[in-house]
């Protein structure tokens, strides 16, 4: 039987209760994110917290507070707990509900989200992994119209989506007035197509759209130089 935790280099998100664990793609936003949010950002919210990875990799990177908000219960009290355990906690806030109740006493200067994002697929028989996969609990429209009521109006945004979904993503989000800054297509390898995109917005309709992109992996099955260097303040053995 394989650890029921994964071990980070400044912290340990601990997944035994949750039907979500840690992805590389997750890791991924987590670091891409925090190189990208402002240094000068006092608030910062993680929309379905989950274990608390993301909350945790760019608290090691930011000096805001930090709050998440998770409506699967078992995967707020792991979250509660991985953060509670770290050494950010006294700037760590979880709270349990869903993101399209919860109620804010003042906007976040940026919001992250690894959003359930697979509509109209095949489902599994297991429940909770089927909400955190797919988008029957939260839809694109709903992400964004809540992102709209939660942040500043200068305020930035991050969400992963499969490539399969950019283009209504950023239909949806155009909606709303929100616009892409930057781009980062993640491929398994060079060989491969990207299979995930991080995007960042923002209400500057000006804004040109920076592509970037990322290969996990070379041609051998090793991490790539860029890979390890975006990880290489996370993964113990980089």
């Amino acid at each position: 039987m394989g650890n029921t935790y994964f071990q980070f280099k400044q912290f340990i998100i601990h997944q035994d209760k949750t039907a979500m664990k840690v992805s590389t793609d997750s890791c991924i936003l987590g670091a891409w994110t925090a190189s990208q949010i402002n240094p000068s950002a006092k608030k910062i919210l993680d929309i379905g917290s989950g274990t608390g990875l993301l909350m945790l990799m760019i608290a090691q990177q930011s000096s805001a507070f930090i709050y998440g908000i998770e409506k699967d219960i078992d995967a707020f009290a792991q979250g509660t707990q991985n953060i509670t355990e770290s050494k950010w906690a006294e700037r760590l806030f979880n709270d349990a509900g869903d993101a399209r109740e919860f109620i804010s006493p003042d906007q976040f200067d940026f919001i992250i989200c690894n959003p359930p994002f697979h509509d109209n697929q095949l489902k599994g028989p297991m429940q909770e992994k089927n909400l955190a996969h797919h988008s029957t609990a939260l839809t694109l429209e709903e992400l964004i119209s809540t992102i709209k009521t939660l942040l500043i109006y200068s305020g930035k945004f991050a969400v992963l989506i499969p490539c399969y979904r950019m283009a209504e993503l950023l239909f949806v989000a155009a909606s709303q007035h929100y616009y892409p800054e930057k781009k980062l297509l993640i491929h398994s390898s060079s060989s491969h197509p990207p299979f995930r995109t991080i995007i960042l917005f923002s209400n500057d309709i000006s804004a040109t759209s920076e592509e970037e992109k990322l290969f996990i992996r070379d041609d051998n099955g090793n991490y790539t130089d860029e890979f390890k260097q975006l990880l290489g303040d996370y993964y113990l053995h980089l």
